[in-house]
């Protein structure tokens, strides 16, 4: 079976968007179009092989350059996710989730679920109290991504949140947590 999760699909998929699409006035790279790809048809290894090989000062360049695209930054944040136990990496995805920029905030919130890296568990709790909408609704997607059952009260906390995006965003992981226990339990 398959370690490809649903968020991070979707994560993938946004990428993807952006890049055949456009967004502002930059386009994406051949690269962060290819990786987008990866993701959507399921290669989370061979983005994981792009992050390695950029490696974590790599992943960060993308990010820091002017003349990025945002689906370059969701490309390289994914990118991110994917490097288990690699603490500059996920230092990266801290600085990211915690940074002035919101869009790049959200993703590295989902791609921290993603890693798994120990601290998780507290930073989506942190998250998820957040006053921007943006990474609480983030937070519900990654709390789905960790599997951390002591974390989903927080996305039933979230149901009752006033912005509709966050609720949209627990109704969804809701329904993957409760699709993955059905799962398992075949």
């Amino acid at each position: 079976m398959s370690s490809f999760k649903p968020a991070f699909a979707a994560l993938c998929m946004a990428s993807l968007g952006i890049a055949l699409w456009g967004c502002g006035k930059k386009e994406a790279n051949a690269e962060a179009k290819k990786v987008n790809f990866a993701g959507i048809s399921g290669e989370k290894e061979r983005i994981r092989q792009w992050a390695t090989e950029k490696g974590v000062p790599g992943l960060e360049a993308i990010l820091k350059d002017e003349a990025s695209s945002s689906a370059d930054h969701i490309a390289a944040i994914s990118g991110l996710g994917t490097l288990k136990d690699n603490k500059d990496a996920t230092a990266a995805l801290v600085r990211l989730a915690r940074g002035a920029d919101l869009e790049d905030a959200y993703w590295a919130i989902i791609a921290l679920g993603v890693q798994g890296a120990p601290e998780t568990g507290e930073l989506l709790r942190e998250f998820s109290k957040s006053p921007d909408a943006r990474r609480r609704e983030a937070a519900c997607l990654g709390i789905y991504e960790y599997g951390d059952e002591t974390l989903y009260p927080l996305i039933d906390e979230a149901l009752r949140d006033d912005d509709r995006a966050v609720k949209a965003a627990a109704e969804l992981s809701k329904r993957r947590i409760q699709d993955r226990g059905a799962a398992a339990s075949r």
